[in-house]
């Protein structure tokens, strides 16, 4: 940063100059606009949290892939438990307090996309280290209060919830879907279903098993089947191909 400065104000430090046949000491822009090294050092520690953050989200990227793009829950929670069994043996300082949170908020995750509620609740009251009460805890609370909610089918229970869910869960229209299809409307969840573009392979798979389950309950078998064939190839070890294709052999006949 200094050197970037220097570009334009010269010699950071005081200096001698020839000035006809004489020499004079040149101040410095350190001393003359002292100032910029204050601007310097402010920019450098900004740069440098930016730089340790990319790494680590970019880091977490790379984890988060293993259940976004491949949609393998299984892997996903093999490898986030080494990396939360690995943290629990650290005096951890600065952040890496924030790093470990993420990666136990993921630890939870995992357990909840491997249908493993129990282990996931288990975890988050008796095994998570950490305050309780930032918002990356609380938050990972409420995503299993919701989803032990549909796993229950138990409408009354998920609507309260939605109700008073943030802003983050109602952004991912898939909890929206969820509420619709427990209040059996399922002309509307098939609306938003069909025009609702994802970007990851995993959202895709839980976007087209609830749209095969709506076409369904409709009646149409057609285009039930379309869906949770989709779901039986790009699934892998997710929950959802195992139902997509009980779904299928109990339909065949019905089917052909």
């Amino acid at each position: 940063m200094m050197i970037i400065v220097s570009f334009f104000f010269g010699n950071p430090f005081s200096h001698r100059e020839t000035l006809l046949f004489f020499e004079v000491w040149e101040p410095g822009w350190i001393s003359t606009r002292s100032y910029l090294l204050v601007l310097c050092w402010a920019a450098t520690i900004f740069l440098t949290l930016f730089m340790v953050c990319y790494k680590i989200l970019k880091s977490f990227k790379e984890f988060d892939d293993i259940l976004q793009q491949q949609c393998d829950p299984k892997q996903y929670l093999e490898v986030i438990s080494y990396g939360v069994s690995y943290g629990k043996e650290l005096r951890l300082k600065g952040y890496q307090k924030s790093v470990f949170q993420l990666m136990q908020q993921r630890y939870a995750l995992a357990l909840m996309v491997n249908a493993q509620l129990e282990e996931s609740r288990r975890f988050l009251n008796d095994g998570w280290i950490g305050k309780k009460k930032n918002g990356i805890y609380k938050n990972t609370v409420f995503n299993l209060d919701l989803v032990e909610a549909y796993q229950q089918q138990d409408a009354e229970r998920y609507n309260k919830l939605y109700d008073r869910a943030g802003r983050s869960f109602k952004k991912n229209r898939l909890f929206g879907v969820q509420k619709m299809f427990l209040d059996h409307q399922y002309k509307q969840a098939v609306d938003v279903l069909e025009s609702y573009k994802v970007k990851s392979v995993y959202n895709n798979v839980t976007r087209l098993q609830l749209l095969g389950l709506c076409y369904d309950n409709l009646g149409d078998r057609k285009r039930a089947e379309e869906c949770m064939r989709y779901v039986l190839e790009y699934g892998n070890t997710m929950p959802a191909r195992a139902k997509a294709e009980k779904w299928l052999t109990h339909n065949r006949e019905q089917l052909v």
